[in-house]
């Protein structure tokens, strides 16, 4: 389990995240939503037919509500994704 570096950005630490666990799409939970960015939105839309909802500094953003989140689990697990599910302070 990897925790947030003292003092480090948001886009630092989804950096460690990716560098420790490649294999892994991080999912990001805060305010009653799911969160993926960069390549792993790309990926959820692709997989879990989730829209895209902006942009965050220059990369793709998809947020579901954490309602349909299992559902969205469920399709990535199924097509051969591994999760990791991080929480999102801010």
């Amino acid at each position: 389990m990897i925790g947030p570096a003292a003092g480090a950005t948001f886009a630092a630490n989804l950096t460690v995240i990716r560098a420790h666990y490649p294999e892994f799409v991080p999912l990001f939970f805060h305010g009653g939503r799911v969160y993926a960015y960069g390549e792993d939105a790309d990926r959820l839309t692709a997989v879990a037919a989730a829209p895209l909802r902006g942009e965050w500094r220059g990369q793709p953003v998809v947020s579901i509500p954490d309602t349909d989140a299992e559902a969205a689990l469920t399709l990535l697990v199924r097509a051969g994704c591994k999760i990791a599910v991080c929480e999102q302070r801010r």
